[in-house]
């Protein structure tokens, strides 16, 4: 197969996936609003637990945080060495940027990926 036929065939690929991807953006977020609606109406009459033919579910409660103070969040972080409060990984442009001014970080390597950029004629 030549270049030219397979960058066709990549593109088609590419507009079959970005097809299928905004179907299935708009059928979560139709999901999401039912499951909110179903999540509502539980919480009105009092329920915690109910079910059809099909299905069980239960409500269930979870806290997370929600970072309001990244200021103060950073110096309990350092005063408290809480380091496992924060995901393990590092900004991609912070690192690139960084890299660019010819500085090293401490156990970290570069890695090189390759990408393919595809742009539509």
């Amino acid at each position: 197969m030549k270049i030219g036929a397979r960058i066709d065939e990549l593109t088609g690929l590419r507009e079959d996936i970005r097809s299928l991807n905004k179907t299935l953006s708009e059928m979560k977020d139709v999901f999401n609003t039912k499951e909110l609606e179903l999540m509502q109406l539980m919480e009105e009459t009092g329920l915690d637990q109910a079910k059809s033919a099909r299905t069980t579910v239960s409500l269930k409660k979870e806290t997370v945080g929600t970072v309001e103070d990244w200021d103060a969040l950073n110096k309990y972080i350092i005063e408290n060495d809480a380091l496992y409060l924060l995901h393990r990984r590092i900004s991609v442009a912070a690192y690139r940027e960084l890299l660019e001014m010819g500085t090293e970080i401490p156990g970290v390597k570069p890695t090189e990926l390759s990408k393919l950029s595809m742009l539509n004629t």
